[in-house]
C-alpha cells in the first residue's frame, strides 16, 4: 500500500513506521508490506496506546465518510497526515497536512516535513485536538442532531400517521 511505499522512501525515519490491524482484506487477499512494523489485530485499548506514542498519523482512504480513526488519533496527540479526498479535507482543512491520494512520494514528503518541523507537527496537532473538542464530542453530536429534529418538527408540523389500508387478502 501507499503508506508502505512512503515508508520504505524516509529511510531511518521510516524504521519508525507501525501497523496496527488485519493484514487481510475483504476477499481474502494478504497486505505483505516491506517497510512498516506490523502489530496486527490488538485490543482498543492497545490502539489507544499506540496513538498516545505516535507523533502521527496517517490516513491514506480513497473514501472515507467520517473518520473515526483520524479522530481518535487526534484526541490522543497526533498530528494528522491525510489523503487530500473530500471529507478529511471538509473535516480537518487547516489541522491537518494533506497529500494527494496514491501519491506514495508526496506522502514521504508531507511526513519527511513534519518530523523535520517538531513546531510545525505540534501546532497541527494542537488545532486538530481543540477542533475535535470544539465540533465532535458525542455530546454535542447529540445535540446537533436533536436541534435538526426539532427544526424538522417544527417546518413540518406533527402529522399523524397516515391509517394503514385494509388488507385485501388474508392467509392463515
Amino acid at each position: 500500500g501507499i503508506v508502505d511505499r512512503a515508508a520504505g522512501m524516509l529511510g531511518p525515519i521510516g524504521s519508525t513506521a507501525h501497523h496496527v490491524g488485519s493484514l487481510n482484506g475483504p476477499a481474502g487477499e494478504r497486505f505483505r508490506p516491506l517497510h512498516l512494523q506490523c502489530h496486527g489485530h490488538v485490543s482498543p485499548a492497545g490502539v489507544t496506546e499506540w496513538m498516545k506514542r505516535a507523533r502521527l498519523f496517517v490516513g491514506a482512504s480513497l473514501y472515507e465518510p467520517f473518520g473515526l480513526a483520524p479522530l481518535e488519533a487526534v484526541l490522543n496527540g497526533c498530528a494528522l497526515v491525510l489523503s487530500d479526498i473530500g471529507s478529511f479535507r471538509e473535516l480537518w482543512d487547516g489541522c491537518a497536512e494533506f497529500f494527494p491520494s496514491g501519491g506514495a512520494a508526496a506522502l514521504a514528503d508531507a511526513l519527511r516535513r513534519l518530523e523535520a518541523d517538531p513546531a510545525l507537527r505540534e501546532r497541527l496537532a494542537s488545532a486538530a485536538r481543540k477542533r475535535a473538542l470544539r465540533r465532535y464530542t458525542a455530546p454535542r453530536m447529540a445535540e446537533e442532531y436533536l436541534a435538526l429534529y426539532r427544526q424538522l418538527v417544527a417546518q413540518h408540523g406533527r402529522r399523524a400517521p397516515s391509517p394503514s389500508p385494509e388488507p385485501t387478502l388474508a392467509t392463515v
